[in-house]
């Protein structure tokens, strides 16, 4: 990919990012995820919720770089099928 398309690329990751975050499908899971981390949280022992966060961290850090794939996948699909049509 051309570097000075990055750029653009990653301000179009933002919003789709943001998009994401006001899905209702995807608020409705994650409200799942936080209900259940938060029923662990009150019945783990105080020593073992660095874990929990550390897990939590990793699960946003998971969801974003599926989002980031995605969006690279698909633009990348279009150029090809631009480049077929032409």
């Amino acid at each position: 990919m051309k570097a000075w398309l990055q750029p653009s690329i990653d301000k179009r990751i933002t919003e789709v990012t943001e998009h994401c975050c006001n899905d209702e499908d995807i608020n409705k899971t994650f409200n799942q995820i936080s209900y259940i981390v938060k029923s662990i949280r009150e019945h783990l022992p105080i020593d073992n919720r660095k874990c929990l966060i550390e897990l939590e961290g990793i699960i946003n850090s998971h969801s974003n770089l599926i989002i980031e794939l995605a969006y690279k996948s698909g633009f990348c699909d279009g150029i090809n099928i631009s480049k077929g049509i032409n």
